[in-house]
């Protein structure tokens, strides 16, 4: 098998891929006994609906969008980053999946909730996810595979090797950070379009550092900062928004994702939009 060119979501993930491989192995063989008997994510239930996939920027709770979907009634499928979880339920707003894509320690306390709290969610995790998330988990659980193969596409590669030890688990390129991750995995469920809520790749003010630069939102006119990280998540996410040929209106109300293709509307709009009476062709 010929090796290819590494595109940017290689590039996003090379650098972590190099540095915690051996921490992953080791969050591996923890998770191996759930993976084994659990389902993939490509076993989970496809639909032609939209998909509202809820990030953890600074417009989440400055716009105060999970308070309005918490009140809304919207026939779409909530795809919930791991970090915005704990936010979601303390305003009454259960999703239909939570997505986890690090191995980092900190995010299993993002996830730990009372039994009764995680049941009929599914949680989407890593195969290299820290072991204590799943084992708190209490609903059910799909598994996909960080791809770390994926720069050298041999049949004999370790994330081959690693896919069928799991139960041959999909597959993935993250792209960066977890709205990207369940971006993707909401559109391969089939789901559109893929509605931004909390999705900013950006903050509102200047950090620490040198290489920060300011951007206005061309739709809703407010100011942006992005250093080379943001830029870098920012980026691939757009690319593969645009290679995919994804459906995306983003709701979010501030950031810098709001570049042809994607489609920017005020959450409310969106929803009223959603809810208004169809007319029946003839």
């Amino acid at each position: 098998m010929q090796s290819r060119a590494p595109d940017l979501d290689d590039i996003v993930n090379l650098n972590t891929n190099k540095t915690r491989f051996k921490e992953w192995l080791q969050n591996f063989r923890e998770n191996l006994p759930y993976m084994i008997r659990e389902p993939d994510i490509e076993s989970l239930p496809h639909f032609n609906c939209p998909a509202i996939i809820v990030g953890n920027g600074p417009s989440l709770d400055a716009n105060q969008h999970l308070e309005i979907l918490a009140r809304e009634s919207v026939n779409a499928k909530f795809f919930c980053t791991d970090t915005a979880f704990k936010k979601a339920l303390a305003v009454g707003l259960k999703p239909d999946y939570v997505v986890t894509g690090d191995s980092h320690k900190i995010l299993a306390s993002y996830l730990w909730v009372l039994p009764r709290q995680s049941r009929g969610i599914t949680l989407i995790v890593n195969a290299f996810s820290d072991p204590t998330i799943r084992r708190r988990w209490h609903g059910p659980a799909a598994w996909f595979l960080d791809d770390i193969g994926l720069l050298c596409p041999h049949p004999f590669s370790a994330g081959v090797a690693l896919s069928m030890l799991a139960g041959d688990k999909t597959c993935l390129r993250p792209g960066g950070n977890v709205g990207s991750l369940a971006m993707l995995i909401a559109h391969m469920l089939g789901h559109k379009p893929l509605i931004f809520v909390g999705m900013d790749c950006s903050v509102p003010e200047r950090g620490e550092g040198e290489d920060w630069v300011q951007g206005e939102n061309s739709h809703w006119h407010n100011k942006y900062w992005l250093n080379t990280l943001w830029m870098v998540y920012r980026d691939a996410i757009m690319a593969r928004v645009k290679s995919l040929n994804m459906q995306v209106v983003n709701c979010s109300g501030a950031g810098s994702l709001y570049e042809e293709p994607v489609t920017c509307m005020n959450l409310q709009d969106w929803i009223e939009q959603q809810n208004s009476p169809k007319e029946v062709k003839r």
